[in-house]
């Protein structure tokens, strides 16, 4: 036993705690705790084992205390609730850590004066020299003080992450919303990520508008994947622009409005007064589009240039935007579709109606297309076809 590496209780729920001399185990290498009843580890775990690579704590094990001497540790998993928690001590000093879900941020980090304390940033500042991290998830970006507290964690320069989640909690009672939103921005502002992240998250996000470097292709060339989620932005922008875009998700992003010309791109005047609009393919690798839970969301405009516009687009989801009253027409679309659903979108009724028919004879020879719910939208009951 002395020379065990990997030790797994994954779904013993009767478990409930540890062993105190666990610690004897010193080759360690890995611990999954996930789908147990254990709450605490024992302190011989952080005192003892320096050789552990990977740790998962599941949803009910509270954080350790101190983890300094986890000096080896690649992946450590926490997945449940985060209410009043803390991370542990000594987690800036693991520089191999490759895997951190998630991370906490305090609000204040106290300095002394020698006669007084004074707080100057919240604890971000601990991920400065986590280089090595390759998925990363950031939590309560609420303690968050600015834009130069945001820069402390030095996401721009960490070249190797490409799984990143940015996640803010909501604060009421606490200073003016417009306060809140203006600081929100500042913060994103200051935790522009590297060019290499093929993977981005953001939930909760207070702000009114997303930061200049998202509304820049250059900024995010490699991205793959963008989920919003439960943000109060107004506009999204220039999202057409980003290149390798394979996967978009806005969900419950109720200040939106309108996804208009600005959705897709920044135009672009030339020299001779000519727009790059003309030229330029939008969204020209996306695959999968999901617009869901838009409360206030009321039209969706069709690009200036529709023949220049989503090449690749196989699925399509629209579902519960109560309010929307207009998309484009997706027969434009249609040689690429596989997959459409549109549901729980009442208002629709008449814009779909001007379009279904011409979008089922385009692709009358396309036995594949799965138009899962087109028509929910009219009557209120999900039918398929084909």
């Amino acid at each position: 036993m002395h020379n065990l590496k990997r030790l797994e209780f994954s779904r013993c729920k009767e478990l409930k705690a540890l062993p105190h001399n666990l610690g004897a185990l010193t080759q360690l290498r890995s611990l999954d705790l996930s789908e147990t009843g254990i709450q605490e580890l024992p302190d011989t775990l952080t005192s003892y084992l320096y050789k552990l690579e990977s740790v998962n704590l599941g949803s009910i094990c509270k954080f350790p205390k101190d983890i300094k001497n986890w000096v080896e540790l690649r992946s450590f998993i926490y997945s449940g609730k985060t209410n009043g928690a803390t991370m542990p001590r000594g987690l800036e000093k693991l520089t191999r850590l490759e895997e951190l879900v998630p991370y906490l941020v305090r609000k204040d980090i106290e300095v002394s004066t020698g006669t007084s304390y004074y707080s100057t940033s919240s604890s971000i500042q601990e991920l400065a020299d986590l280089n090595s991290l390759r998925k990363l998830k950031i939590l309560n970006l609420e303690n968050v003080r600015g834009k130069i507290d945001a820069e402390r964690a030095n996401l721009k320069d960490k070249q190797n992450i490409k799984d990143l989640t940015l996640q803010w909690e909501p604060k009421e009672g606490e200073g003016d919303d417009l306060a809140v939103a203006i600081t929100a921005a500042m913060v994103l502002e200051g935790l522009q990520p590297h060019p290499n992240l093929e993977i981005f998250y953001i939930n909760g996000f207070p702000g009114l508008e997303p930061p200049k470097w998202m509304a820049s292709s250059s900024s995010l060339p490699n991205l793959v994947k963008l989920t919003f989620h439960g943000n109060k932005c107004e506009n999204l922008v220039s999202l057409g622009q980003l290149s390798c875009l394979k996967i978009l998700h806005i969900l419950h992003m109720n200040s939106v409005k309108c996804l208009g010309k600005e959705f897709y791109q920044q135009e672009e005047v030339g020299y001779k007064g000519s727009s790059a609009a003309a030229t330029t393919t939008l969204f020209p690798s996306l695959t999968e589009l999901r617009i869901q839970y838009m409360e206030d969301l009321e039209e969706w405009v069709a690009p200036s240039q529709p023949d220049n516009s989503f090449p690749c687009l196989e699925i399509l989801q629209i579902s519960f935007c109560n309010n929307l009253t207009s998309i484009p027409d997706l027969s434009l679309w249609a040689s690429t579709l596989r997959h459409l659903d549109i549901s729980s979108c009442f208002k629709l009724k008449e814009s779909i109606a001007l379009y279904a028919d011409g979008l089922q004879r385009s692709v009358k020879d396309k036995e594949e297309l799965d138009m899962l719910d087109l028509f929910s939208a009219l009557y209120g009951a999900p039918t398929k076809a084909s």
